[in-house]
């Protein structure tokens, strides 16, 4: 287990603040595995509040990537002509190349995006979860002291 050290934490922040996760920053040499990274958190308050503002921070770059993978459309079409191919010379005859849809690459990237969006509804609930409403109707009768003891004796009565 690697010893604390706050150069490493801070690190480690910033690149979860960018969109790392964790398994992949520990990974790399000179990391903390996991399980330090998480004792880490549990004995030290100030790497815990930066890791959770972090943690916030990576939601908001999970949502850019989002829309990156949503707008990104190359691969999703496939052109392979390999070079000693008879289409090859249909291709220069015909002046135009026909593609092909590649499914796999759309279902990875939905895939991705999907995963990222259930992450960040329950890491950043507030920002990325769910919207619900809540309709409060309250009404209240203007009354003196007199007929709230006189209510509250009588409720106390038929208890």
């Amino acid at each position: 287990m690697i010893e604390y050290d706050s150069i490493i934490a801070a690190n480690i922040c910033e690149r979860v603040a960018l969109g790392e996760t964790i398994s992949s920053i520990c990974k790399q040499e000179g990391m903390p595995c996991e399980r330090t990274v998480r004792n880490w958190r549990q004995k030290h308050p100030d790497f815990a509040a930066a890791f959770a503002r972090a943690r916030i921070d990576q939601m908001d770059s999970w949502a850019d990537d989002i829309v990156e993978f949503a707008d990104d459309s190359e691969g999703d079409y496939k052109v392979v002509v390999p070079l000693d191919s008879p289409d090859l010379n249909r291709i220069e005859e015909r002046g135009s190349v026909i593609f092909k849809f590649n499914r796999r690459h759309v279902t990875r990237a939905e895939t991705m995006i999907k995963a990222r969006q259930w992450l960040m509804s329950r890491f950043a609930p507030e920002t990325f979860g769910d919207r619900s409403s809540v309709n409060v109707n309250v009404s209240y009768e203007d009354k003196d002291d007199a007929e709230l003891m006189q209510e509250m004796r009588d409720a106390a009565e038929k208890a």
